[in-house]
């Protein structure tokens, strides 16, 4: 929506594999009357051609649920190799080295973050066995190597908030 907002002449393709996240995005758009300018697809980034027909792809907390860094590193290259050359990449993920020794304080002050948006000690607790067992938690220069090694030039790490960071690479 906010793409949508300041840039009135894109045009979008939403992809999710959740049908109802489609459903979501697409009552977003008809609501904010940008939904002529979409097209909803729900499924994996396989189901899309192969071919090299986006300017620009958007990967939101996404590669971090990727445990094995070569899958990452191969799910970032099907994004590259639909980007045409010169596409633009901005994708955000959970990053921090876990084995530095601020990573207990960083954890311990990402969930109080968190508990400030209504989540009790129990779902905090649950949220920091989930990270240890179901999310790759990678160095952020780790993370940016993934994505170098899939097709990119260079990523550029613009934003971070707490625990997330937000990258730029162009393929």
């Amino acid at each position: 929506a906010h793409f949508a907002r300041r840039f009135p002449r894109w045009r979008f393709l939403a992809l999710d594999p959740s049908p109802q996240m489609i459903a979501a995005c697409r009552a977003r758009a008809e609501r904010d009357d940008f939904a002529n300018r979409c097209e909803f697809h729900a499924g994996l980034l396989e189901t899309l051609p192969e071919n090299a027909a986006f300017d620009g792809a958007t990967c939101l907390l996404v590669s971090q649920f990727l445990l094995d860094p070569t899958a990452r590193t191969a799910f970032f290259a099907r994004i590259a190799q639909r980007l045409r050359p010169g596409g633009t990449l901005a994708w955000a993920d959970l990053a921090w080295d876990t084995a530095a020794p601020d990573y207990p304080a960083m954890l311990r002050l990402w969930m109080r973050t968190l508990s400030g948006a209504g989540l009790d000690d129990a779902a905090i607790e649950r949220m920091r066995a989930a990270y240890a067992r179901d999310v790759a938690i990678l160095p952020p220069e780790r993370v940016a190597q993934l994505v170098g090694e899939a097709g990119f030039v260079a990523p550029l790490r613009f934003h971070q908030a707490g625990m997330i960071h937000g990258w730029y690479a162009r393929r």
